[in-house]
């Protein structure tokens, strides 16, 4: 999706609702204090591409391998095993049966890609753990940290053993109606 105010390029990002609405209409909601008078005029809509959209509906192929789809509507199925930067961006590398040499796709060619399935079964949850908030956004469920110098050792469920930067922290938090409990020595 590409944003632009008075015909300049404002920003650009993906829309995080999966599915898109069966409505006709679009809202906008202000989050600008009471009494302030604001003003939309002129929306228009250039190009609407739904591929994104229609292929996170679709059926993903074999689970226990990564799919890749293109913008295209080209799909493999097998390992993806790398993405890095590029001329034009980020570039993705994915390695099928069916061809010799790895393929290689710019970020702009790639509509979706999901990963391997892998083992069955719940994933395991840091229940008696900690909560990291990350600068910027995001967080970590953790079930340990660590902490020593500049950097954070956390013991995640699915990741296992991982160094932060302690920098990148921007708060720790007890998950709500979780106490610690601790054993006294008999």
């Amino acid at each position: 999706m590409q944003l632009l105010l008075n015909g300049e390029h404002e920003g650009s990002g993906i829309d995080p609702v999966a599915q898109a609405p069966t409505g006709g209409g679009i809202a906008v909601v202000s989050s600008s204090p009471v009494g302030w008078k604001q003003e939309i005029r002129g929306i228009e809509i250039m190009e609407y591409d739904n591929a994104r959209a229609r292929h996170r509906a679709e059926d993903r192929g074999d689970p226990s391998l990564d799919s890749l789809i293109s913008r295209d509507d080209d799909r493999w199925g097998g390992q993806l095993t790398s993405i890095l930067p590029g001329k034009g961006g980020l570039v993705f590398t994915f390695r099928s049966d069916f061809q010799p040499e790895p393929l290689e796709l710019e970020e702009k060619d790639v509509s979706t890609l999901f990963f391997a399935a892998g083992e069955k079964g719940t994933p395991p949850e840091a229940d008696d753990g900690f909560i990291l908030r990350l600068r910027g956004e995001g967080s970590l469920r953790v079930a340990s940290c660590l902490f020593t110098g500049d950097e954070v050792a956390v013991d995640h469920p699915l990741l296992g053993g991982i160094t932060l930067r302690r920098a990148g922290i921007s708060m720790l938090e007890k998950p709500r109606g979780k106490t610690t409990t601790t054993r006294e020595k008999e």
